[in-house]
């Protein structure tokens, strides 16, 4: 009988965990590593563009213009200030997913910048 239970007991444990988590093995509310990969590359390019506009034209204020396009590169994905936050603390305390997720914007960069060349093969590290 306690058998029973406790095999009951375990499945329900199996279960729940696999209905809290996506079949990457990410929980629900956490972005893909290639869908974060796209989108901290458009805050980077927010986030240079601001300073570049900050350069020319001294009256803008920079936190204040970065916001702006924080919030467009966010809305162009569909992604609310929450889910990236949420998603990208998430990543920084997972140093293994943070490695290849920054790994991949590296990659993913180099293309963009000189799309000539090709992706580096990174093999982990063991």
């Amino acid at each position: 009988m306690m058998r029973n239970g406790i095999k009951i007991l375990c499945i329900a444990g199996v279960v729940l965990a696999c209905a809290c988590k996506s079949n990457s093995g990410l929980p629900k509310d956490v972005l893909p590593l290639d869908s974060m990969k796209v989108i901290m590359w458009d805050m980077m390019q927010a986030d240079e563009l601001a300073s570049q506009s900050t350069l020319k034209d001294t009256a803008h204020k920079l936190a204040y213009h970065a916001i702006g396009l924080y919030k467009e590169a966010l809305a162009s994905h569909h992604v609310t200030k929450e889910q990236f936050y949420k998603s990208y603390n998430y990543y920084l305390g997972r140093p293994d997913l943070n490695k290849i997720l920054t790994d991949s914007l590296v990659n993913f960069s180099t293309r963009k910048v000189n799309p000539t060349l090709k992706p580096e093969i990174v093999k982990p590290v063991r």
